[in-house]
């Protein structure tokens, strides 16, 4: 994680206060209730701070990185201080060349900077058994977010599930989407990944 916070308590730009999370089902919220996903739990402890930060969650279920690319044109994130970037998972599991995938996440950025905004990264990790491509397949996917971050100058964030990683109990019965509970971790996580400062 960068030294200086990717978020200020105080904003850079006061006429840019909307942070977007842009990504698939895991900051959409599946399976929890309205206002239990992190970045809804995120934008509670914002105002509980007295922060002007908005979110705006722009997570959609079941979305690759090509769907983030093809929905774009109607994103909030151009316009917004900071993006928060969470792709690429749903391209894994259907097997999606690992190039596609960093070239997708690419134009992403791309398209997001050339409005205005930044954009934080958030890498993925699975273990060898876990994909249906394989373990080389995983460990190629495991790696393409640091190369990505380098190549675009963007920072990237730790895996978001890392706190989740060991523990069964923060699951839903799918195995793959986040509890409640789960969600509250990778809250508590993602803040202090944007801001050291910002922990309960």
């Amino acid at each position: 994680m960068p030294k200086n916070p990717i978020l200020p308590a105080t904003p850079p730009r006061p006429d840019r206060l909307t942070v977007v999370f842009l990504g698939d089902s895991l900051t959409a919220g599946y399976g929890v209730a309205a206002g239990q996903s992190f970045p809804s739990l995120i934008q509670a402890y914002w105002s509980r701070k007295g922060l002007p930060y908005r979110v705006v969650n722009e997570g959609i279920s079941g979305d690759t990185t090509a769907d983030v690319l093809d929905r774009l044109g109607s994103s909030r994130s151009p316009q917004a201080e900071l993006t928060v970037l969470e792709i690429g998972a749903n391209d894994a599991f259907g097997g999606v060349p690992v190039g596609t995938i960093a070239s997708n996440i690419r134009l992403i950025i791309e398209q997001i900077r050339r409005g205005g905004s930044r954009v934080a990264l958030c890498s993925m990790f699975f273990g060898d058994g876990f994909l249906p491509a394989g373990g080389g397949y995983a460990r190629e996917f495991n790696a393409l977010y640091s190369e990505v971050g380098r190549a675009e100058n963007v920072p990237v964030l730790p895996p978001l599930l890392r706190s989740l990683f060991t523990r069964a109990d923060l699951w839903q019965s799918d195995r793959l989407h986040p509890t409640a509970e789960g969600h509250a971790l990778i809250a508590r996580d993602l803040l202090t990944d944007l801001n050291p400062e910002w922990r309960e």
